[in-house]
Order: structure tokens, then C-alpha cells, then sequence
């Protein structure tokens, strides 16, 4: 089982943070700044929007298959059968968000198509990873990924540059995604080895494909809100030029999922594992919190003092101030701690309460962001992303606790955060001084 989730599905994570890392200087080179902050908008839309069609069904089968132990074909089967009504949901919804924001009507043709490929490749990877099946994952990320990469180094090594606007990155998105998503797909239902199930046992498993995952879902909506309000915001009170810097500056920060992308692949399955502990799993949860907190700490430090070598890098001719660097990779850092101190609310029957505590913080995230982009400019929406991220944390870890009783240890876990960013400060500043 380690050598699965290490082995192809760890590739294809490591391969999908680089492929992305990698292909920002291309994109941002072939659209300009503006156009790719464009971009930086369609990108959690479509994932929001996937999620919807989904209807929870990517949770859903991780139950089917682990729970109720239905064959994997069949779980997937089912799942994409219950994805069609939510998917013409979803479309309508993607078609009327493209027509508000941008009043392309090629962005409004192009969206369904992404849509229904991207969640089907959803439901395609959500199967895979039930049933440890590395090849149609593998298959489903690389080939996603790769495709655009390859594309976005073509597009700028001819006399012109073939796609210059964030539409027609998206058609290119489009073509990438729905390869994957039969290349996934194909690699699990060829097996064709499904449960012979009749009418009602099709209503059962979908009725507890959905009361599993739709809580699930619902939560995942309140978090990408929390996760990509903010970008929204700058795009809807300040310029084009600033969202175009503000969308680099969270490519930047995101640098961080090299670290993050591997943990979270792992963390899951030792979660669970150590709640049988003899102890409940006080002794590991609380060493791994230090070791979650010291380590993001840490390289979210590192990388806002490697920024100023890694931004021309990523997008030549760009500065981003350290004023809004630091609090997004806070703020990255602050999430990435979060499933650490989150044991109770992952239990079962108790899901549905994330959905408060990430809806709490997205409200808290708008509003604030809405208020300090008024007096801060962007900076003032980077820093409501760390206390509205604050706050998600603090609730999902209180409530977590009433459910699921652990010892943590506070104080290390406060310097932990702390100490690696007053470094970065102390460094900055003596660097400053210098300068003067």
C-alpha cells in the first residue's frame, strides 16, 4: 500500500506541482501580466464549478468502494450516472458566471465543455485513488499536465505566439483536460467488472454516495471560496495590472505545494491508522502538528527570502512587494497546518460541520477583504486571507476538540510558526539597512 501511494501517486503529484511551477513563466510570457490575471480567475471557477457537478460524487465512491465495498467500476459507473443532472446545474451556472464577468461569448461556448471534462476526470482520479489504482492516475495528471506544458513551450518558440489571451488558454485547457479525462476513465471502466445491481441497489448506493459526500462537497464549496476570494476581490475593486501581479504573487506562494502536495497525499491514510492507536493517537498527532507547523513555517520563510531570485524566474520583468508576499505564503502556511489539528470533524457523521467552519471563514475572508482593499489595496486583501485562514482554524480545531479530545502543545507550536517568519523579517530588515 506504501509502495502505491508513494510510487505512482506521489510522481504524479510531484509531476503535476512541477509541470504547473514550470509552465507560469511560459504563460505569463505569452498572455502578459493582464491576460494571465485573467486567468488566475477562470482557473478556481472551474474547479468550483467541477465540484458542483460532481455533486460530492468524487467523495462518494471513496465510501462505495472503502464501506459499502462496491467494485470500483461499478462505483464509478454510478457516480458518473448521478453527475448528470448536477452537471447541466453546473454548466448553466459556469455559462452565466463567464457571461457577468467576461461577455465573451467564446468563453461562454468553451465552459461547458470544460466543465463536464473536468469533472469527469474528478470522478476518473476520486476512483483511482479508492482503490489505489496508480496507472489511471497517473495517466488522468500527467497527461493534463503535460499537454498544457508542452503546449505553453510551443506557443512562445514560433515567430508568434499562437494563444496570447486567457479565452484562448482556455480552449487549450479544454482539449488537455477532456484527453485526461478519457485516458483516466478508460484505464478503469475497460475493466468492465461491475456488481450486477438492479434498480434498488442503484438507489441505495447513489443515496449513500450523496449523504456521504455531498456534506463534503458543500464544505469544499465554503473552502474554495475562502481559498480564491481574494483574487476575485482585487479583480472587482482594483485594476486589471494589480490583479495581473496579485494572481503571480499566489503562483509564488504556491511553491509551497512542492512541501504541502505529498503530505497531504500521505496524511488520510495515517490518520486513520493512528486513531487505533493504544494511546488514540495522542502521541502521534501531537509530534506530527510540531512537525507540520515547524516544516511549512519554515520553507514559507525560506521562500519569501528566496522570492527575489525565483520572481524572474517565474515571470521576468514582474515585482511583487514583499508587503504582499508575505501574508499570502502566511496565509498558505496557516492552511497547510489546518488537517493537523482537524482529528474530530473528519469522523464519521461528523463532516457536515465543516461546512460552518469554512463557511465562517470565507465570510469572514469577503467581507474583510472587501473592507481593507478600500484603505490597503491589495495588501489589505492578502492579510484578511491570513486572519479570515486564522480563524478557519481556530473554530475547525475547537469544535475538532469537543469531539475528539487531544493534548497539543500550544506554546511550541506558537514559536514554531512564528520564529521562522521574525527570522525572515530580522534578515529583511538588516538587508534594508545595508542598502540605506
Amino acid at each position: 500500500m506504501i509502495k502505491k501511494i508513494f510510487g505512482g501517486f506521489f510522481i504524479s503529484n510531484a509531476a503535476q506541482a512541477g509541470l504547473q511551477f514550470l509552465m507560469i513563466p511560459l504563460i505569463v510570457r505569452a498572455l502578459g501580466v493582464e491576460e494571465y490575471g485573467k486567468w488566475g480567475l477562470f482557473e478556481p471557477a472551474i474547479y468550483l464549478f467541477a465540484l458542483i457537478a460532481q455533486m460530492g460524487g468524487n467523495w462518494g465512491i471513496l465510501k462505495l468502494v472503502n464501506v459499502d465495498k462496491i467494485d470500483v467500476t461499478a462505483a464509478l459507473r454510478l457516480c458518473l450516472e448521478l453527475a448528470i443532472g448536477p452537471i447541466l446545474l453546473a454548466i448553466t451556472l459556469a455559462c452565466v458566471w463567464g457571461a457577468l464577468q467576461f461577455k465573451f461569448t467564446y468563453a461562454i461556448l468553451l465552459m461547458p465543455w470544460v466543465i463536464v471534462a473536468e469533472a469527469a476526470l474528478g470522478l476518473g482520479l476520486a476512483a483511482a485513488r479508492a482503490k489505489l489504482l496508480a496507472l489511471p492516475y497517473m495517466l488522468g495528471i500527467i497527461s493534463k499536465f503535460g499537454i498544457l506544458a508542452l503546449f505553453a513551450l510551443i506557443n512562445i518558440t514560433g515567430d508568434s505566439v499562437l494563444v496570447s489571451s486567457a479565452v484562448q488558454w482556455l480552449a487549450v485547457y479544454a482539449v488537455a483536460v477532456t484527453i485526461a479525462a478519457i485516458l483516466a476513465n478508460y484505464q478503469i471502466l475497460k475493466q468492465n467488472k461491475t456488481l450486477p445491481l438492479d434498480l434498488a441497489d442503484k438507489k441505495k448506493f447513489k443515496r449513500s454516495a450523496m449523504k456521504y459526500g455531498v456534506p463534503m462537497l458543500i464544505s469544499a464549496v465554503f473552502a474554495t471560496v475562502l481559498n480564491n476570494a481574494d483574487r476575485f476581490i482585487v479583480s472587482s475593486v482594483l485594476d486589471k495590472q494589480t490583479l495581473g501581479h496579485y494572481v503571480i504573487a499566489l503562483k509564488l506562494a504556491g511553491v509551497l505545494n512542492f512541501l504541502i502536495t505529498p503530505v497531504a497525499l500521505w496524511w488520510p491514510t495515517a490518520r486513520f491508522q493512528h486513531i487505533e492507536d493504544p494511546d488514540r493517537g495522542q502521541a502521534f498527532f501531537a509530534k506530527m502538528s510540531i512537525k507540520f507547523t515547524a516544516a511549512y513555517s519554515l520553507a514559507g520563510a525560506l521562500l519569501c527570502l528566496a522570492a527575489p531570485w525565483i520572481l524572474p524566474l517565474l515571470a521576468p520583468g514582474v515585482y511583487i512587494e514583499a508587503s504582499l508576499l508575505l501574508p499570502l505564503i502566511l496565509g498558505v502556511v496557516i492552511r497547510a497546518i489546518e488537517p493537523s489539528l482537524n482529528i474530530g470533524l473528519l469522523q464519521e457523521n461528523k463532516t457536515h460541520l465543516l461546512i460552518y467552519t469554512t463557511a465562517l471563514g470565507a465570510f469572514i475572508q469577503i467581507t474583510l477583504g472587501l473592507l481593507l482593499a478600500k484603505y490597503f489595496m491589495a495588501q489589505g486583501v492578502a492579510w484578511a486571507f491570513v486572519i479570515a485562514s486564522l480563524c478557519s482554524l481556530g473554530l475547525i480545531h475547537y469544535i475538532s476538540q469537543r469531539i475528539y479530545k487531544l493534548v497539543f502543545p500550544y506554546l511550541k507550536l506558537f514559536f514554531c510558526l512564528l520564529l521562522p517568519f521574525v527570522f525572515y523579517c530580522i534578515v529583511s530588515l538588516s538587508k534594508f539597512q545595508l542598502f540605506i
